[in-house]
């Protein structure tokens, strides 16, 4: 029974063109399988061994050696329906079953369905690793049984039950599911046809049985959680990779897998299942915060910026998207746009030390130099042993020929020891060279030295300061040749 055809995606844009048009092709391929048939589906997630019932399955695990053959696991049903019928009133026996073998307990019957894409939903929705399959059953072949009055569940699943005497059946027709396609299939069909975990399990039992189905992938997801918390991305990869494996339909466990791979600097991954979380779940900003924040890591400032807009579209209040959108902003030129963005996240947060730093330095190179030093100032007072606001107010100072200022900034730095050491030492050196505090500016130039033998050439490409110092040629000539040595990295080299 073919109750769905392939159709348009009315959303297929989210899919790569050429991944949707491999599903599209799988659903017809299966389309082609049920034609000029009556066939009912039956979706698994691995190549079982066989296509069996629950109480064929038990059974075999207890008698080993001896085997099946011959033995009609109907009878053992029968006693089970006669017990069960002990607890209830007047209740059709095959609806008793169906109740029976939805609810859990091992029954002779085999699940199947009238629609093949919930089929497709049950082949697709775990054992991520796995190819899965569609099995077709020729309606006419096998008895079928359908509840007289369905739960909700078995409604929404459109199902029938086959009752094989010896507890397996042979299958008319089987098509292949890659376990490549089982992720955008499942996205397909959520937008597409709205099935989905929520929809196929639609009442309190199915919720109970699909978290029995599904518990050790709780119990993957929520240890790489611990890891997470203890700072061991490594770990909890590998119990993010065995959730999604078992249950690959839920986006939290793709956010944290993403998270994981951040951390370790795999952006490309992070990135990735990001995309797969917002596919899961299209209106949660915070994701598009998170995908926004890998890109820009990752050197994608212009698709970075396109994600933080839509985080900020979606939830205007959402301080870290502005703070996050102004170093793409900054990054792409738009120093101006940085600092709006800046003032809108301090604004929403007015505690929020890293945006007074940021705006400082986006009014320094827009030229306003009142407001770069009193966002430093700021940046400072919220977070005193902070080196970052420390280090740029120093610089700030020294640029606008305010070394004195300038010296007590990188002198209280280095009191507290964090942060670029040796650019600090070298810069107060250059200060007090230019105060004419030649031993003082040796100490200083000679501790830069010694922590990094290279921040002279370092610095020298990036400081008009030190450039200054050398092309002046007076001031060049009153500069003891020692000191010259060591500010001139072409010499040392």
């Amino acid at each position: 029974m073919l109750t769905n055809s392939p159709g348009s995606p009315s959303h297929g844009q989210h899919l790569d063109g050429d991944m949707l048009n491999e599903v599209l092709e799988k659903l017809s391929e299966i389309a082609r399988a049920a034609n000029n048939g009556d066939f009912v589906f039956r979706g698994e997630p691995k190549q079982y061994e066989e296509i069996s019932s629950g109480l064929y399955r038990e059974y075999r695990k207890q008698l080993g050696p001896f085997g099946l053959r011959g033995f009609d696991l109907r009878h053992v049903q029968e006693e089970i329906l006669e017990d069960a019928g002990t607890f209830v009133g007047d209740v059709d026996p095959h609806d008793l079953l169906s109740q029976l073998q939805h609810f859990g307990l091992p029954t002779n019957l085999i699940d199947f369905t009238t629609d093949y894409l919930i089929a497709l939903y049950f082949a697709c929705s775990s054992e991520m690793r796995e190819d899965g399959r569609i099995i077709l059953l020729e309606g006419a072949r096998a008895p079928l049984y359908k509840m007289r009055s369905p739960e909700n569940r078995i409604k929404a699943q459109k199902s029938v039950f086959v009752n094989p005497r010896e507890g397996t059946i042979t299958p008319d027709k089987i098509v292949l599911i890659p376990c490549q396609l089982k992720f955008p299939i499942l996205y397909y069909l959520m937008r597409n046809h709205d099935i989905s975990d929520r929809t196929i399990f639609d009442d309190i039992h199915g919720f109970i049985r699909n978290a029995n189905i599904h518990r050790s992938a709780y119990v993957e997801f929520h240890m790489g959680r611990l890891h997470m918390t203890q700072e061991n991305p490594q770990v909890a990869l590998r119990h993010f990779d065995n959730s999604i494996a078992m249950n690959g339909a839920r986006a939290p466990s793709y956010v944290n897998r993403g998270l994981a791979y951040f951390m370790l600097g795999r952006y490309d991954e992070a990135i990735s299942d990001f995309t797969r979380a917002i596919e899961l779940d299209p209106n949660e900003a915070d994701l598009f915060l998170k995908r926004g924040l890998a890109r820009y890591n990752n050197e994608q400032t212009e698709l970075a910026d396109e994600d933080l807009s839509e985080a900020i579209r979606l939830d205007p209040q959402l301080v870290d998207a502005y703070e996050v959108r102004a170093m793409t902003r900054a990054d792409l030129n738009d120093s101006q746009g940085a600092i709006e963005d800046l003032d809108h996240t301090v604004r929403l947060d007015p505690k929020r030390k890293t945006a007074f730093n940021s705006r400082g330095l986006a009014h320094w190179i827009t030229g306003n130099r009142q407001s770069a030093l009193n966002d430093f100032d700021k940046a400072i007072e919220l977070d005193p042993t902070n080196p970052i606001p420390h280090f740029n107010r120093g610089n700030f100072l020294f640029q606008e020929q305010r070394f004195n200022e300038a010296i007590e900034n990188y002198t209280t730095l280095i009191e507290i020891g964090e942060g670029d050491i040796a650019s600090t030492y070298f810069r107060r050196g250059m200060a007090q060279l230019v105060l004419q505090r030649v031993e003082e500016a040796r100490a200083d130039l000679r501790t830069a030295l010694s922590i990094e033998p290279e921040v002279a050439s370092r610095l020298f490409d990036s400081s008009e300061g030190v450039r200054d110092l050398l092309k002046n040629p007076e001031g060049s000539e009153k500069l003891p040749q020692d000191l010259i040595d060591m500010l001139m990295p072409s010499e040392r080299d």
